[in-house]
C-alpha cells in the first residue's frame, strides 16, 4: 500500500491511498469493462523500459505503483517460489 498525492491536469488532483495485490492464476481476467478497458501480459523488466520511452501512456497512479512493486520485489526475493523475481 502506498499513499500518493499528483497533479493529473485540467486542474485535477488525485490524493489517494492505494494497495496492489499479487497473485498467481492461470485463469483469463474478467474486469470491470467499466473501470478496465484493455490489458495485456509483459515482462516485468519490459515494462520498466517500456515506461522509460512512453511514460504518457501510463496513468500517474501506475507509474508511482509500479516504483513501489518494483522496490518490494527487489527487498523480498523469493516472491514466486522459484527464487526469481520477474528475473
Amino acid at each position: 500500500s502506498f499513499i500518493y498525492k499528483a497533479n493529473v491536469g485540467q486542474g485535477l488532483i488525485e490524493h489517494e491511498l492505494d494497495h496492489v495485490f499479487i497473485g498467481k492464476s492461470d485463469k483469463k481476467p474478467n474486469p470491470d469493462p467499466e473501470e478496465i478497458s484493455e490489458f495485456k501480459y509483459v515482462d516485468f523488466e519490459w515494462l520498466l523500459e517500456d515506461m522509460k520511452h512512453n511514460e504518457d501512456d501510463y496513468t500517474v497512479w501506475f507509474r508511482i505503483a509500479i516504483k513501489e512493486v518494483k522496490k518490494y520485489f527487489d527487498s523480498n526475493p523469493v516472491i514466486n517460489g522459484s527464487g526469481a523475481a520477474f528475473r
